[in-house]
This record gives structure tokens, sequence and C-alpha cells, in this order.
């Protein structure tokens, strides 16, 4: 699929050398016909598109600022709060990641935004025990950790 990648840039290439020009305006539209042929391509080879992925990642990276920013806004909230009254607590959350790396590059992704701190996962893969800063919000950790798994499965497929 990341094959794809040279073919596009020499499709772009070819198309601004046929005006001969390297105007950004060439470049756009050899962009633009290059990922027709190359779309049109792949439905005959049957090879998935990789700006497909592309796509998936740019989606990934804008999840996670987003994440990461009101990740850190709950834990000024917290920690600026007169009265705190957070309940800190462990809690065991399924996993549907099967692979090292996508296990590994999940912990990594709860460990960077404030509030959860991902402490273990079980022998057998199945669960990830993680550390919650305040146990009343333990459905938006969850919905982060599931943000994130359909994020990297969405990724890495």
């Amino acid at each position: 699929m990341w094959q794809q990648l040279p073919i596009h840039i020499l499709l772009t290439l070819g198309w601004m050398a046929l005006w001969g020009s390297s105007a950004w305006w060439h470049a756009a539209a050899g962009a633009v016909v290059g990922g027709a042929i190359l779309y049109a391509l792949t439905k005959w080879t049957g090879q998935p598109f990789y700006l497909k992925r592309v796509a998936a990642l740019v989606k990934f990276v804008i999840v996670f600022l987003w994440e990461l920013i009101m990740a850190a806004n709950f834990v000024v909230r917290i920690s600026t709060a007169p009265k705190p009254r957070h309940r800190p607590g462990i809690v065991a959350l399924p996993l549907r990641l099967k692979t090292d790396a996508t296990i590994t590059a999940l912990t990594h992704l709860l460990s960077l935004t404030p509030g959860a701190v991902p402490i273990g996962i079980s022998p057998d893969r199945s669960e990830i025990f993680i550390h919650c800063l305040d146990l009343n919000e333990l459905e938006a950790v969850r919905a982060s950790k599931e943000r994130f798994e359909d994020l990297l499965l969405e990724v890495t497929q």
C-alpha cells in the first residue's frame, strides 16, 4: 500500500513536466490527477488506497490533541479547586487490541493524557489497568480509551 506514494509523486512530477511548469497549481493538479489514477488502479488491483490510511492518521493526531487538551483542562480544574472532591483509584478496562505494538501505543497515548496513567496489562492481554485521578470521571476515561483503540485499529489495519 505505501508503495503507492512514490508512484503518486512520479505521476505528479510527470504532470508538471508535461505542462513544463513548476507552479503550485500545476503541482496540485498533478497530485489530484495522480491520486485519481491511483484510486482507479486500486479498484482494479484490489489493493487499498494509501490516502485512506493517511486520512486516518491525520484524524488520529487531531483526536489525540483534542483529548490532551480536554484532559489537561480536567486536571487543572481538579488541582485548582478549593476543596478537591476527587476519588483516585485503579480500574481494569477490557482491551480489543491484540498486537504488542498497538497495546504499547495505547499505553503511551493514555499516559500522555493527564488524569489517567496505565499501570499494567493483564497476563492474557485482555485488560489494561489504569490509575484514574477521579473515579467520578471513569466513563470519560473509558470513552477516551475506546476512541484511541478505534483510531489505532483504523490506522494499523
